[in-house]
């Protein structure tokens, strides 16, 4: 009835729908057309998406095929118009993780409309995430911190965050007065990095962090947000899953589309520890331990050129 797709879904039916068996009505004469569900069975290989609350209005109109049914059901929606100011928060986690991915959620989640989670390798989905706020994307194949950037963007402000750090009560307030105050204009984070010299040959040596959990006395502009701490208006830039090459990176490839959008990235002031690490962590197991002790970010840094500071 409503969906969006590329050309390359009708490739893969071949232009075609199959004729729906007649049979299908035999028990119930007010079964749907069946054509829905038939492409999506031809389509389960491909990932789906839906909004979690109905968009559509029906507008009291009768159905041909369905009149009866369509009095029973209306169909009403439970949003009838979107805001800009909605505010969705989302992350991607690993099972030794799923302690420090409970505390993280619940620093956070009474500042939110809805969470996203994307869970790598896990071989359940934990029963704390069993939450109407809370949509889970299980997935047994790790694409790393990717995995944040995986949802479908609902308009407002975005948070993406990590499953290691606790985020503070006025998180959502302070972060979003931020957005506002560069009139959507600018990508907000906590922790970010100023590169000090182009090319780099050393990622841990040349470049300047804005950590997370230190004191900062004023904004301040940085070539690149740590994905952990982020947040920005949906309208500010145009954001896809496409643009991350390989996962473990996504600081680094979000960053250098901001880049190449021209937009500017801003690490805000804020005291000493506002955030801080959830506990019972394995300070060994960190992506940026891993990337950065085999320099994989200076490839795609270096291929640009020298990145300006918006």
């Amino acid at each position: 009835m409503n969906f969006f797709c590329t050309k390359k879904l009708f490739e893969e039916i071949n232009y075609n729908i199959q004729p729906i068996d007649k049979k299908r009505w035999d028990r119930d004469p007010e079964l749907s057309s069946g054509v829905g569900r038939q492409m999506t069975k031809r389509l389960s290989k491909y990932n789906m998406y839906g909004p979690m609350n109905s968009l559509l209005i029906g507008g009291g109109s009768e159905s041909k095929m369905n009149p009866t049914e369509r009095v029973k059901t209306p169909v009403t929606a439970l949003v009838e118009k979107s805001t800009d100011n909605n505010i969705t928060f989302s992350l991607a986690s690993i099972p030794s993780r799923e302690s420090a991915l409970r505390q993280s959620i619940a620093s956070f989640y009474d500042q939110c409309d809805r969470i996203f989670v994307y869970l790598n390798n896990y071989s359940h989905i934990p029963p704390f995430l069993n939450d109407s706020k809370i949509d889970v994307r299980f997935n047994q194949e790790d694409i790393g911190d990717i995995g944040k950037f995986a949802c479908a963007f609902d308009y407002g402000y975005w948070f993406t965050v990590d499953d290691d750090i606790i985020y503070p009560p006025d998180y959502v307030k302070r972060m979003t007065a931020r957005i506002e105050k560069y009139n959507r204009n600018k990508i907000i984070c906590v922790h970010g990095t100023i590169i000090e010299k182009f090319p780099i040959k050393d990622f841990r040596r040349d470049k300047k962090a804005c950590h997370y959990k230190s004191r900062l006395d004023t904004d301040t502009p940085v070539h690149m947000v740590g994905t952990g701490t982020m947040a920005m208006h949906t309208s500010t830039m145009n954001v896809s899953q496409d643009m991350f090459l390989k996962p473990n990176m996504a600081d680094v490839w979000f960053s250098l589309e901001a880049q190449k959008q021209k937009i500017g990235l801003i690490s805000i002031e804020r005291p000493q520890k506002w955030l801080i690490d959830a506990g019972e962590l394995n300070k060994n197991e960190t992506i940026y331990k891993s990337v950065t002790a085999k320099n994989k970010h200076l490839g795609p840094i270096n291929d640009f050129g020298v990145w300006d500071l918006y």
